[in-house]
């Protein structure tokens, strides 16, 4: 965890660098071009239709029980699913070319734009190539290992995009260096299992049973659902600026974007961490044991979120006027919608990682699709009526609609077997002290006015201490706030 935590520091600060030189060499156009090819690409990503999660789910038992032959069988059953996921992505990118033109509003005078367009799509397909590995490792409880490789290929392809832009101004060679990091990250992948597993490849003409395989395919059914939702609602945002505002605003939003997400991969490895020990605690404990690591978890996400949102709050513009100036700026009401949406989807993490661990794809299916489906009406009605802003709400509404009541519902009825009022009792309390932080952080900031770097990390600061204070003494008797006072 540690090893992670600060791989992903430096990742982060070498992506804002990069991110630096990029706007320098190249222009807002570029940004926004980059932004939206990669949401383009996201959406591609549905063909994938959960596999990577069907494979470590059916793996844990195996991997328990050290049956290495059921294991192999499973791994290179998904290497050919993964081949043909990989063939399907690089087709249909290349069909969906001549649409171009509809998701950017006024296309930009970009040269060779289709072909930027296609190295994003090779660069997709790449990724699958080694995905049946990676899945396999997160099972093993090995995803330091993924992370590991992952974010050293990530700040190698960084200092190489670097050196690329200050020398050339080439946004070709920046995209170039971009596939051959994600073809280093797959063979890592693959020169690890070969040295610390010799088993898979001892087994590796093993078949896999057809029960096994229908039971795989029930997962992915039932996971396809959920990850297309999950897509759609991820790639909205995006799309919906670039159409019906400017490929620039796309570009200004995928600043926050950065910081947004690089908030979210610190604090998010607390809960990605989890779910392979979730699965192998909910195939060998009791529900009461599950409930009550659940509600440490839950109790985990509101501390780290409740105290990151307040200060992302009153921060992040003053980080984009001195990082960027302010032609990258944008609203105030627009950043507050942001940051609750931050906050709600931080609370969910625990609820996506027992929902994850515990294999219940099957009952929030349709809560997904119908999240993306109402996310996309209901940000495309209110982004022409009060315009970007009009978006982000959008996605809060949609969620608040659909995932924030069905997921803690089936976990308290299918896992924990308790009423669900016990987990509003909680949330509620979690909401009410982190709105009440974030609003007197904005008091605050209205006092004092803008600072510099230096003052907006001394109001953090200040305010992470009394975060914690106020925490302690609300929540110090409960039973989850005495188990991490033990550690």
């Amino acid at each position: 965890m540690l090893v992670g935590w600060g791989t992903q520091a430096v990742k982060i600060l070498g992506g804002f660098f990069v991110r630096t030189v990029f706007i320098q060499m190249l222009s807002k156009e570029y940004l926004g071009l980059d932004s939206v090819f990669a949401t383009v690409l996201q959406l591609l990503s549905f063909a994938e239709l959960g596999l990577g999660a069907a494979v470590f789910t059916s793996l844990y038992e195996p991997i328990a029980k050290k049956e290495y032959r059921r294991q192999v069988a499973i791994v290179f059953y998904a290497k050919r699913l993964f081949r043909w996921i990989a063939v399907f992505t690089m087709a249909t990118g290349i069909l969906l070319t001549p649409c171009l033109p509809a998701l950017i509003k006024n296309m930009p005078d970009i040269p060779y734009i289709r072909a930027i367009y296609l190295m994003f799509v090779l660069n997709t397909s790449i990724s699958y190539l080694s995905a049946h590995y990676s899945a396999y490792l997160i099972a093993d409880q090995k995803t330091y290992v993924t992370r590991l490789a992952h974010n050293l290929s990530y700040l190698l392809m960084l200092l190489c995009q670097y050196v690329g832009l200050v020398l050339t101004h080439n946004y070709f060679i920046y995209l170039f260096f971009q596939v051959c990091a994600t073809a280093g990250e797959a063979f890592a992948y693959v020169f690890y299992i070969r040295r610390r597993y010799p088993c898979l490849l001892a087994y590796r003409q093993a078949a896999l049973a057809g029960d096994e395989k229908k039971r795989m395919l029930k997962n992915m059914r039932s996971l396809a659902c959920y990850k297309i939702g999950q897509v759609i609602v991820a790639s909205t945002d995006t799309m919906l600026l670039s159409s019906f505002v400017s490929l620039a605003a796309a570009g200004v939003y995928s600043n926050y974007y950065m910081i947004i997400m690089a908030a979210q991969s610190l604090l998010g490895q607390l809960f990605q961490a989890m779910v392979a020990s979730i699965g192998n605690l909910h195939v060998s404990t009791a529900a009461q044991k599950q409930e009550q690591v659940y509600e440490s978890t839950q109790f985990l996400a509101f501390f780290a979120y409740g105290l990151c949102s307040a200060c992302l709050f009153t921060s992040i513009n003053t980080v984009i006027r001195i990082w960027l100036g302010e032609g990258f700026l944008m609203g105030r009401e627009t950043v507050i919608v942001l940051m609750v949406n931050f906050f709600l989807q931080g609370l969910r993490g625990a609820n996506t990682a027992f929902l994850y661990g515990c294999g219940l794809y099957d009952e929030i299916r349709y809560t997904a699709l119908a999240e993306a489906v109402l996310n996309f009406f209901i940000s495309l009605v209110l982004v022409q009526k009060i315009g970007i802003t009009g978006i982000f709400v959008g996605t809060a509404a949609a969620y608040l609609a659909t995932g924030f009541w069905k997921e803690p519902d089936v976990l308290y009825r299918s896992v924990f077997q308790q009423p669900v009022w016990k987990y509003w009792k909680h949330y509620g309390c979690y909401a009410l002290v982190s709105m009440a932080g974030m609003a007197a952080m904005w008091r605050a900031h209205d006092l004092v006015g803008e600072c510099n770097l230096a003052g907006i990390a001394c109001a953090d600061l200040v305010y992470s201490i009394v975060f914690l204070a106020v925490v302690f003494v609300l929540f110090r008797k409960k039973e989850y706030v005495k188990y991490f006072r033990r550690l």
